[in-house]
């Protein structure tokens, strides 16, 4: 399963790429290789983010359920917008920081169906991560 997400994201990828968001971007795109999706729940870690944005796209062109956990570090909330345009479908979106457990367990809690989980979160200079005991555990 992950194997064909995979792949679904990186046709997705090197089909469409656009190198910003404010980038105009077409809502006609071709139908991408079938996933076969059976209701299924994804939650996905910083997916405002660009690998985590085109992963979503991904994911709800195929017609998934997406929650979104994202604290919009590296991101905008206008990408919740963007994705919205391009499928027509609004993912559930939390702005959070996945360090924050009561407010990480309230989302498990909302959604108790969720069936997997991508983890994009992550800083793209490894010594912010190293200077702020905050970004680590």
């Amino acid at each position: 399963m992950i194997n064909r997400i995979y792949n679904h994201v990186c046709w997705l990828l090197s089909r469409h790429w656009v190198s910003d968001w404010s980038s105009s971007i077409t809502t006609s795109l071709p139908p991408p290789p079938p996933l076969s999706p059976t209701n299924q729940t994804f939650y996905v870690n910083s997916g405002c983010g660009y690998i985590g944005s085109f992963t979503v796209l991904a994911l709800l062109k195929a017609n998934y359920d997406v929650i979104i956990v994202d604290n919009l570090y590296n991101s905008q909330e206008e990408v919740i917008n963007r994705i919205e345009l391009i499928t027509g479908k609004r993912p559930q979106f939390y702005n959070m920081d996945i360090t924050d457990e009561k407010a990480l367990d309230n989302v498990f809690s909302k959604h108790p169906k969720i069936d997997s989980v991508i983890h994009f979160a992550a800083l793209k200079v490894h010594l912010h991560s190293q200077a702020s005991h905050y970004f680590t555990h």
